[in-house]
């Protein structure tokens, strides 16, 4: 987009996140929100992004960047939204790196039901 204008709501986040995180795809994206949401970094945990390099030599200094502009409960609302939007765009779940603790539960619940309505 010309100028950096951005998108508005959700979208706009995204092509915010895909510019910060210098990525194209929405799993990473996610990967690394659930980094901050659940304020999990660590040095030496192999980055979400796939590049099998760990956190501090990938994108751990952007995380620390992020980490000190907001409170943890505003990425977990973030990462909710976005979550959400991959959900209702693809009728996927992301990747399970990207899934926070809590979601797994709801995850296997809704993966029950749709297994059950198909027998």
């Amino acid at each position: 987009m010309p100028y950096g204008e951005r998108s508005h709501g959700v979208k706009g986040r995204i092509e915010f996140y895909y510019d910060y995180f210098e990525t194209q795809d929405l799993e990473v994206v996610i990967g690394l929100l659930r980094i901050l949401a659940d304020d999990s970094y660590m040095d030496n945990n192999y980055c979400p992004c796939g590049s099998g390099l760990k956190e501090k030599k990938c994108h751990g200094q952007k995380l620390l960047n992020l980490k000190n502009l907001l409170p943890q409960t505003d990425y977990i609302k973030i990462y909710d939204k976005i979550f959400n939007y991959y959900y209702e765009a693809t009728k996927a779940f992301p990747k399970m790196v990207c899934v926070r603790k809590e979601r797994m539960k709801e995850i296997k619940k809704l993966k029950r039901r749709r297994n059950v309505r198909k027998a």
